[in-house]
């Protein structure tokens, strides 16, 4: 039986149309895992910030939507590593598009998915943010951020000399504005917002 377009995750599911799932991370990995809920278990009412930091910590991209200053826009995925629902890092070369107009218009939206999550279980992170190169006072604790990271992914570590002077990348920072998740308790697809 096919699940009609306008029936959500939560309405298939308590018709019997597709089988609940618990979401799983593996540990230290950007990999989500679908584990099949154990039969009688009720379906929770989903916490939204647990949610959230449980999106951020499953993903290993956020998609970064950018526009110049006559509003044409630009998207770009790139590799981060976020500071709980506040910050989120980024490494990238100053010349690259995105980062050439993160420095003249630093009003950004971020999404972070799932992208091998099947039909009506996705999830997602939503965030308005301000974007910018990380400033200098920033810079080590973003560097531990990003090093918790990269580091646990067999990435490598990133020092200032690989961030600062003659080096090519620069480390930059979105900090949170707004944030919502998609609200897994609705019977159609809409944001459910974060509160940080």
């Amino acid at each position: 039986m096919s699940a009609p377009l306008s029936m959500g995750p939560s309405s298939q599911r308590a018709a019997g149309l597709v089988p609940p799932f618990r979401r799983v991370y593996a540990p230290g990995t950007c990999h989500r895992l679908l584990a099949p809920a154990a039969r009688g278990d009720p379906m929770p009412v989903t916490d939204n910030n647990a949610h959230a930091r449980s999106v951020l910590d499953g993903t290993c991209y956020v998609v970064l939507a950018t526009a110049d200053a006559g509003g044409s826009p630009w998207a770009t995925p790139v590799w981060f590593a976020h500071d709980g629902l506040d910050r989120l890092y980024w490494l990238s070369w100053p010349g690259s598009r995105h980062s050439r107009l993160v420095e003249h218009r630093p009003e950004v939206a971020l999404t972070v998915f799932d992208t091998n999550a099947v039909p009506n279980e996705g999830t997602a992170f939503y965030a308005t943010a301000r974007a910018r190169q990380c400033p200098d006072e920033w810079l080590d604790d973003g560097l531990a951020v990003v090093n918790r990271r990269s580091l646990a992914q067999g990435i490598g570590e990133f020092t200032r000399e690989r961030v600062t002077g003659g080096a090519r990348l620069r480390l930059y920072v979105a900090e949170i504005i707004d944030a919502w998740v998609l609200d897994q308790d609705a019977d159609v697809d809409q944001r459910a917002p974060v509160r940080r």
